[in-house]
């Protein structure tokens, strides 16, 4: 039986809405990717500084060791930037964020890799605190919430 324009066949709408629908999945794949390439750059309360500027600073230096994939090193950085966190580092410390780059690149670079053996890191995170004259640092390991740091920090 013949259809006439008020029964017209709406087999053409299913296909145009799963081209819409694949077109809408590729764009969202191609975006998730770029992000996992590129994360978003977060403004930092900490004055965060090279590992070459550190070792000219006077005051102590505070290593924090972390890795892109470790799930407590972001747990970790957020505490550390709670403003009250953030200010003390700001004020007593030089702070130098060392990232893991192994499980990503295969290696990380000779600044990072000297580190990591000198001051025998075996997991993430880990804080290193050095002062000058000090017989050995003082070194942290694993999460610690805002209210620790702060006391952690004024050791």
């Amino acid at each position: 039986m013949p259809l006439d324009d008020a029964h017209h066949s709406t087999r053409s709408m299913p296909r145009w809405l799963l081209g819409v629908t694949a077109f809408s999945a590729v764009v969202c794949a191609g975006f998730t990717h770029w992000e996992q390439r590129h994360p978003p750059v977060k403004d930092s309360r900490i004055a965060w500084v090279s590992i070459r500027e550190a070792s000219t600073s006077s005051k102590p230096v505070l290593f924090v060791f972390s890795a892109a994939w470790c799930q407590p090193c972001k747990a970790l950085e957020q505490e550390l930037e709670t403003p009250s966190v953030a200010e003390l580092i700001n004020r007593t410390l030089t702070p130098v964020h060392v990232i893991d780059r192994v499980q990503e690149d295969g290696v990380n670079s000779p600044d990072v890799a000297e580190l990591v053996e000198q001051y025998e890191v075996k997991s993430f995170p880990t804080m290193v605190k050095v002062t000058q004259g000090a017989s050995k640092p003082h070194i942290f390991i694993g999460y610690q919430d805002a209210k620790t740091l702060q006391q952690t920090l004024r050791q």
